[in-house]
């Protein structure tokens, strides 16, 4: 062995042995007996992963994930698939960065928001510079951009950049993760090199597991790590559920609050987020898989599978009403005219059918009657192909008149898709039209339509009443 190898593993095991790596039930020091493993919701995971892995337009064969349902004494109970399951975290280990640099802050003797110019960026737009900006601050390693070898010099720097990790670990909460690494391009620029590159080759990519990033946000929203800085943490995280900076936000109930991580990278599509539904239930869900879809316009590729989560975690009373209808060869509603429809069946199909047809002039019309005054998010789903149309034109009649959007039902197929947000009046009927828009070419495939009333506050549509979160 040479003495350049020699060298490097007595690094890599000086610096392993440097963490515990010890695991528990809770991955957390400071939630010891507040998390309780649930068999029920163990089940309605591995029922929502089926659901939803039977749904995806391009198969993909990883999905680990964590609930942690609030109960109202603050407690947690947990339901899992694959919990332990390591994998690259992408821009999630962000959220080791926030807390860490927090931890810094007050070793410093500073205000716990002195990285706030940096930390802002990082979880409000994901800024990998700011991430990097972060990692030097709180490790006092800038990269040695020279470095070519892991040598005595390495190992100094490494013994630094461990800040994260050994912050995480003296609270129980690394275990087997790695979180030592920026992500790239960032402030010492745009791939690894000299010390970061080394890193990498010594130590892998950085690697994180469900059970450990539900119970570092469990920290987070329990005040047990860092309660003076609870609300700035909170602050950072909280993202519109629409937006691209989550992916599970638009299969949620609108009205939905979320504080959130989002990671997306090579093949790989993740999230740690803290949930309040429009009921004012809480939980915290964390999904790590590799089912990030790069032909799609937005990063709503796990939306389904936080909604089948929901439902099947029987998390959904209480919710505003929702009416949803399926399309079917015979069936009332929708109402097909303007030429010959047909039965198919597709995977990312809703339901156990959809309809088609290869006429111009086809067209479809949903039917109902709203159950409340209110605003109401109008969503469709269907399968998509590259043979439909890419125009289906959809006119939605509400109280102030009509709404005409149009949908390319060449993408985004497998999944709710937001057409609008219109006001109905209670017990009067409506109709949504949907036909094939000029110019278009392809087949008009209709499936299914959900129509669900946003929350209100009094007289204020689209809110929820205001609350501690």
């Amino acid at each position: 062995m040479t003495s350049h190898r020699f060298l490097a593993l007595l690094i890599a095991c000086v610096f392993l042995f440097s963490t515990t790596f010890a695991e528990t039930l809770e991955c957390s020091y400071a939630l010891k007996g507040m998390i309780t493993d649930s068999p029920q919701l163990n089940d309605a995971m591995l029922r929502a992963r089926t659901k939803y892995m039977a749904t995806r337009p391009t198969p993909f064969n990883r999905l680990a994930s964590v609930i942690l349902v609030v109960q109202p004494d603050g407690t947690f109970l947990r339901g899992s698939y694959n919990p332990t399951e390591l994998a690259y975290p992408a821009s999630t280990v962000k959220l080791n960065y926030l807390v860490a640099g927090i931890e810094w802050c007050k070793q410093q003797k500073l205000p716990h928001n002195c990285l706030r110019h940096a930390q802002g960026p990082m979880i409000g737009i994901s800024s990998n510079f700011d991430t990097g900006v972060v990692v030097d601050f709180i490790s006092g390693a800038p990269n040695i951009w020279n470095l070519k070898t892991n040598d005595s010099t390495f190992y100094s720097w490494i013994q630094k950049r461990n800040f994260t990790q050994q912050f995480l670990d003296s609270r129980g909460l690394l275990e087997k993760m790695v979180i030592l690494h920026k992500t790239y391009p960032t402030n010492s620029g745009s791939d690894p090199v000299g010390a970061e590159n080394v890193a990498r080759q010594v130590y892998g990519m950085n690697q994180m597991c469900p059970k450990c990033a539900a119970s570092i946000m469990a920290e987070i929203v329990s005040g047990k790590m860092h309660p003076d800085a609870r609300n700035y943490m909170l602050d950072l995280l909280l993202h519109d559920q629409y937006s691209d900076f989550t992916t599970f936000g638009s299969g949620l109930p609108p009205g939905t609050t979320m504080y959130t991580k989002i990671g997306m990278a090579y093949d790989t599509l993740e999230e740690i987020a803290y949930i309040i539904l429009p009921n004012k239930q809480r939980l915290i869900l964390v999904a790590y898989s590799n089912g990030l879809e790069r032909t799609e316009p937005n990063l709503s590729g796990l939306a389904p599978f936080a909604g089948f989560v929901i439902e099947e975690a029987g998390l959904t009373s209480g919710l505003p009403p929702s009416i949803l209808m399926e399309a079917s060869i015979g069936g009332q509603n929708p109402k097909l005219f303007g030429g010959v429809w047909e039965q198919a069946s597709k995977r990312d199909q809703f339901g156990k059918s959809y309809v088609i047809s290869s006429n111009q002039t086809a067209a479809s019309a949903f039917s109902f009657t709203a159950p409340l005054d209110a605003l109401y998010s109008v969503e469709i789903w269907y399968p998509e192909s590259s043979g439909n149309t890419n125009n289906a034109a959809v006119s939605i009649q509400n109280r102030d008149g009509v709404a005409s959007v149009s949908q390319n039902l060449r993408q985004l197929g497998g999944r709710w898709n937001k057409l609008a947000d219109v006001n109905f009046l209670a017990g009067q009927s409506y109709s949504v039209t949907i036909t094939n828009g000029a110019p278009s070419s392809g087949l008009l495939a209709v499936n299914a339509l959900k129509i669900t009333a946003w929350p209100s506050c009094g007289s204020i549509p689209g809110s929820v009443c205001l609350s501690t979160p």
